[in-house]
Parts: C-alpha cells; sequence; structure tokens
C-alpha cells in the first residue's frame, strides 16, 4: 500500500511570462524560494534537461545537502525538478507558468 501527500500551490506574479521565466531559467535564483544556499549548477548557465544543482540547507544544527536535477524545460511555460532532499526523500517537482494577460502571470507547483 502507498501513501502520498499531494499539494499544488499557485502563485498569481505581478510580472509578464518572460520576466518569470527568466527567473525560473537561473538555477542560482532558487535560492531565492528554496530555503536553501545555491552551490553550483553542473553544467553552468541556464536550466537545461539533466542539469545538477547543488544547494545546501541548515537545521538540527548541521548543514545537509540538496540535489535537483532538471528534467523536461519547456521554455517559457515549465520545468519539472527531481529533487534530492536529505534522509533519502525524493520530490518530483512540475512547475508550470501560464500568462494571464501581458502583466500577469500564474506559477503553479505540483
Amino acid at each position: 500500500m502507498s501513501c502520498g501527500r499531494y499539494s499544488c500551490p499557485i502563485a498569481l506574479v505581478n510580472a509578464p511570462i518572460d520576466i518569470v521565466w527568466q527567473f525560473l531559467a537561473s538555477p542560482a535564483e532558487y535560492a531565492a524560494w528554496t530555503d536553501a544556499e545555491f552551490l553550483r549548477a553542473e553544467p553552468s548557465g541556464a536550466a537545461a534537461e539533466g542539469q545538477k544543482i547543488f544547494f545546501r540547507t541548515r537545521a538540527l544544527g548541521r548543514w545537509w545537502p540538496v540535489v535537483m536535477e532538471v528534467g523536461t524545460v519547456d521554455p517559457p511555460h515549465g520545468l519539472e525538478l527531481r529533487v534530492q532532499l536529505p534522509l533519502g526523500i525524493i520530490n518530483s517537482e512540475h512547475i508550470n507558468v501560464l500568462p494571464l494577460g501581458r502583466r500577469e502571470t500564474r506559477v503553479s507547483f505540483n
């Protein structure tokens, strides 16, 4: 029997889709919303399929590694991330971006 928790948060961003996509395509910017310190991306550069992004986060008095592997990238509509968290936790993240006009964008995480 498998048990899981599912959450699909949605944010409305007061910015056009191209600005939102620039933020999502820049792995160093992920530290702004991950509660982790960006270390490096291999290979460096914009988010690309197969790229690995290395972070560290601090909890319980120590540093913990976090690794994101970029899956499918569909500019400017979305990307997939496989997130390896401490203690063997794996999170498959699908980020979808949808313009709601010239100045507003919906970003969903599921």
